[in-house]
């Protein structure tokens, strides 16, 4: 019995190999060949367009105008030492952004600003934020106030998307403050020396005066020291004077001209909240 020749591995040529891979991939894609019909950014920026996804689909679109911010609540009014409230605001048209630095800034001149101008351009800063990830129609807090009267005026920054984006100027009075027509009332009895004064501590609010009682059978005279300069109250015996009124808040300190030892005592005087 003759021995069988071995079997030989015939190799098929690479071309029809080739050809076999060809048609499984076309029976995969249903023998139709994909295509990609979303333009490039270059396209949309040579038409004035940006390339922005909207419902799915990438496309040229006309561009969103900029992000925003805004000054709300600030009064047209106010007094000095007396703390105003107030909020900014920002926009953006495409729901949602990212601002580096938003801030709050105030001087005491108008004042124009350039789209390229950075915060320092204008003012002193009020109040900031950084870093935030906003929502559309975020709102932040800040406060101001000031202690002399003038004119003073505000606008709103935020940095977003390496942009400077300024607020619209907002204007600001701050008037003097005015007396209450409100006073507290200091006793100094005959025997003051002894028994001291009643009470020897008075707090009132911005804009009281304080009324000395006095008691004894000789007439005093009441010097006041402290934040601001009060003029010294004469005050007959069994009769009572007013200061004037207390117009800078603070801690102040009166002294009675009593002839064995003088009488003292101290005025808190609160600035509104």
């Amino acid at each position: 019995m003759k021995d069988k020749a071995p079997l030989r591995r015939v190799k098929p040529p690479v071309a029809a190999v080739l050809m076999s891979v060809a048609v499984l991939l076309a029976g995969c894609s249903g023998g139709e060949e994909e295509t990609n019909d979303a333009p490039s950014r270059q396209e949309c920026e040579a038409q004035g367009l940006e390339l922005r996804t909207e419902n799915g689909t990438l496309a040229c679109r006309e561009p969103l105008p900029p992000a925003s911010v805004s000054l709300e609540g600030v009064p047209d009014t106010t007094e000095a030492y007396r703390s105003v409230a107030f909020s900014w605001v920002l926009e953006a048209p495409g729901g949602s952004g990212h601002a580096m630095l938003t801030q709050v800034r105030v001087r005491t001149a108008s004042a124009g600003v350039n789209a390229s101008d950075p915060p320092e351009a204008y003012g002193i800063e009020v109040a900031r934020k950084e870093h935030q990830d906003f929502q559309s129609g975020a709102r932040y807090d800040a406060a101001y106030e000031s202690r002399v009267a003038g004119t003073f005026y505000f606008r709103a920054y935020a940095l977003v998307n390496q942009t400077h984006i300024w607020s619209e100027e907002v204007v600001l009075e701050v008037t003097e403050v005015q007396p209450t027509g409100e006073t507290g009332t200091v006793t100094l009895p005959a025997a003051a020396v002894a028994q001291g004064a009643d009470p020897a501590e008075i707090t009132i609010q911005l804009g009281d005066t304080v009324t000395f009682q006095n008691d004894d059978v000789l007439p005093r005279t009441i010097t006041i020291t402290g934040p601001s300069e009060i003029a010294a109250v004469e005050v007959a015996m069994q009769s009572s004077g007013p200061t004037e009124a207390f117009l800078v808040p603070g801690s102040y300190t009166w002294t009675s001209d009593e002839p064995a030892q003088p009488v003292t005592g101290s005025i808190q005087v609160e600035a509104p909240a």
